[in-house]
């Protein structure tokens, strides 16, 4: 009876661990994100967090600090002007850093990023056949979201594909992906767009 005790509490502390989450800071000033300077505070949106984190802005650099239960799709946003400044990203364990415009420095944001430099060589490798290079850019994004299909680098990738795909293979992209992030509401709204443009 005892043992048994014992081993209730010891799961009952596991649980209560993992419900915490897993530390992050969030830092960068307005020019490394690329938003404007006239900001005064920023907020981290998403659906990993109860509701969204703020912290001001002091000498252009800002600083977020939080817990996270598991990699999630993110947004840095100007409050109340969330709809025309926003920079996307992966809240995650681990220091992210924002640089030139994107963040860094945790194993899915550095993953997404080295996906977007890979986008302008391709388009070089292929600039003499331009259908190669639509094929091959096209061949990219859907072998990365299959590696990346359950994870927040998938809804990334699909949110740039509306950008450079054509409408039909940004929709086969989404239906390629997970049932969760299919079910985002981001990637939801542009699947609805690109079926309508087809």
């Amino acid at each position: 009876m005892k043992r048994i005790t014992f081993m209730l509490m010891a799961l009952a502390i596991l649980a209560t661990g993992c419900q915490k989450g897993r530390e992050f800071t969030v830092t960068g000033d307005l020019a490394s994100v690329g938003l404007p300077d006239f900001a005064d505070s920023l907020a981290i949106m998403s659906e990993m967090i109860d509701a969204p984190l703020t912290a001001a802005v002091k000498n252009d650099a800002f600083q977020f600090e939080g817990k996270v239960k598991k990699p999630a799709f993110a947004k840095l946003t100007i409050p109340g002007w969330e709809d025309r400044f926003s920079k996307p990203f992966i809240l995650e364990e681990g220091n992210i850093v924002f640089q030139d415009g994107y963040a860094s420095g945790t194993p899915l944001n550095d993953a997404i990023n080295q996906f977007y430099g890979r986008i302008p060589e391709i388009l070089r490798e292929n600039r003499q056949n331009p259908e190669a290079g639509f094929k091959a850019l096209e061949d990219a994004f859907f072998s990365f979201v299959a590696l990346h299909k359950n994870d927040p680098c998938a809804t990334l990738a699909i949110l740039k594909s509306v950008t450079l795909l054509p409408a039909d293979s940004v929709v086969r992209l989404i239906e390629s992906a997970s049932p969760k992030i299919q079910e985002d509401e981001n990637v939801r709204a542009w699947k609805a767009k690109m079926q309508k443009a087809q």
